[in-house]
């Protein structure tokens, strides 16, 4: 099987993979007792992580409300856009640890 869309925008995969990264170095930093890649589904249960997750979607949602903003002449599109692209990235590295939880089960 062949992925040309993947391969070809790579760059996106390696920012999702360095925001995992940061997480768990923040995590090992004591920020935060557990990611969502934690593999102790008792201490960080799927509804704690499912929170996480709809942190981060609110905050998309957010970032998109301004972009909307823009369309209206309000703020500057290049600023929004990229705030919402960067939560979009935020949001991928949450559901990314997630699932690597899940699968490390």
């Amino acid at each position: 099987m062949t992925y040309p869309v993947i391969l070809t925008n790579a760059y996106i995969y390696e920012e999702i993979a360095d925001k995992r990264a940061r997480q768990e170095r923040l995590r090992k930093s004591g920020k935060f007792l557990h990611t969502c890649a934690s593999l102790d589904f008792t201490a960080f249960s799927h509804f704690g992580r499912v929170t996480v997750l709809g942190e981060e979607f609110g905050e998309v949602c957010r970032a998109a409300l301004d972009v909307e903003k823009v369309a209206e002449g309000r703020d500057d599109p290049t600023a929004a856009l990229a705030k919402l692209r960067a939560e979009l990235i935020q949001a991928a590295a949450v559901a990314v640890a997630y699932i690597e939880a899940i699968d490390a089960r």
